[in-house]
């Protein structure tokens, strides 16, 4: 499908999440908004259907509020301070709400989720894109050639790599690389890491669970999005995160950045 965000540009996206082959429940939900160029991947965690809950909430929290956002801006002039610390907002709402149900039902007690949104709004000459991100869902951009990685897995095996005590491979199969230091929902308030990213026609962008990037190799994932239309792109990449083992949840949002003409 596409959306034009302004006369000039358009964007073409496709958005799946799949079980993977080892677990029994999808706790991964995902929202994909193009009228209003947002782009959310969750990742939930927690016992019974706490994590499946977290996440849920965390991608309507943010859909909800963004899209309230978005109706109160019609007519205003653009401006990126608040449209990116809104995007944060909604984030630390939606841990809010996830913390409050935690404390109300025991069985929901100490669940939490990943969250990872991009949010190209139209109006901004030249376009501007807002990501906020928490957990180690990742963001992607392919410009040129180059693919690379927007965001920073807040988990301990990748601030052992940051630190300089683990490589990137013995964090891959480290025993506690599913270990994340940065949640929505775990505790009351959390940090939110936000930045603004310049637009260029031609780009793509991926927002993925770690049931992708925890299977499929940073070069792999480019040949995909190098060679495939998004709603080929998001199945091929499940495929082959299930062809590597599928061990978790795996959710894949692909966005073409496009010229309209």
């Amino acid at each position: 499908m596409s959306s034009a965000i302004k006369k000039s540009f358009l964007i073409k996206s496709a958005g799946k999440t799949d079980p993977g082959r080892v677990r029994a429940r999808n706790e991964d939900n995902f929202s994909r908004e193009e009228d209003l160029g947002l782009f959310v991947v969750a990742d939930g965690m927690g016992g019974h259907a706490g994590g499946e809950t977290a996440s849920e909430i965390s991608v309507t929290t943010v859909r909800e509020l963004v899209r309230e956002f978005s109706l109160a801006q019609q007519g205003v002039p653009p401006d990126e301070k608040p449209y990116l610390d809104w995007l944060a907002v909604t984030i630390k709402k939606a841990g809010e709400k996830i913390y409050d149900l935690g404390n109300q039902q025991i069985e929901l007690r100490g669940m939490g989720t990943t969250t990872t949104a991009l949010w190209i709004p139209p109006g901004f000459d030249p376009p501007r894109a807002f990501l906020a991100h928490v957990g180690d869902s990742r963001a992607y951009r392919l410009r040129e050639s180059r693919m690379e990685q927007l965001t920073r897995d807040h988990s301990w095996v990748m601030e052992q790599v940051r630190a300089g005590h683990l490589t990137v491979s013995e964090a891959k199969t480290h025993r506690f690389k599913s270990l994340i230091t940065r949640s929505v929902g775990f505790q009351q308030n959390v940090e939110v890491d936000s930045t603004i990213l310049d637009l260029k026609a031609g780009d793509t962008y991926l927002i993925c669970s770690d049931g992708l990037s925890n299977m499929v190799g940073d070069a792999e994932i480019q040949h995909v999005l190098e060679t495939a239309a998004p709603e080929q792109a998001v199945g091929e990449l499940i495929n082959q995160a299930n062809a590597h083992g599928g061990l978790d949840n795996i959710t894949v949002l692909v966005i073409k950045f496009l010229p309209a003409d």
